[in-house]
């Protein structure tokens, strides 16, 4: 049975990103959505209008401003990665994700330059 996707993105899927973080959803939802996002993005979270707590709440998003909010294969269309850029033009007007606020208050630890090429590359290998 064939998946739908690339041959290209289903090899690529295979190898470990050059973050060192495996590009899976399970290994980004561990070192990054758990570590990160669930703190507010969670059912009763303060940000529950967009949970990720599943991939498919992940790849769905369930906030009227996004379509979705994984484009699988476009990690620059996919307002999930930009919200994690430290660069506010890089982000297209996408709020910063982790807020400020919520570092400084130590609620959440700000996401590493690793953790968010690993969301890249698991976002342009297809988000598999």
């Amino acid at each position: 049975m064939k998946s739908g996707r690339p041959a290209s993105l289903k090899a690529r899927s295979r190898r470990a990103a050059p973050s060192g973080i495996e590009p899976t959803f399970e290994s980004i939802k561990a070192q990054v959505i758990d570590k990160i996002c669930l703190t507010c993005h969670k059912a009763g979270g303060r940000a529950s209008s967009i949970p990720l707590e599943t991939k498919e709440e992940v790849l769905k998003g369930s906030n009227e401003a996004f379509d979705a909010l994984i484009v699988p294969g476009k990690a620059e269309e996919s307002a999930f990665y930009l919200s994690l850029l430290p660069d506010e033009a890089a982000r297209k007007g996408i709020r910063k994700m982790p807020t400020a606020r919520a570092v400084q208050a130590k609620q959440v630890e700000d996401i590493t330059p690793e953790e968010i090429k690993a969301v890249e590359e698991w976002i342009n290998r297809g988000a598999p």
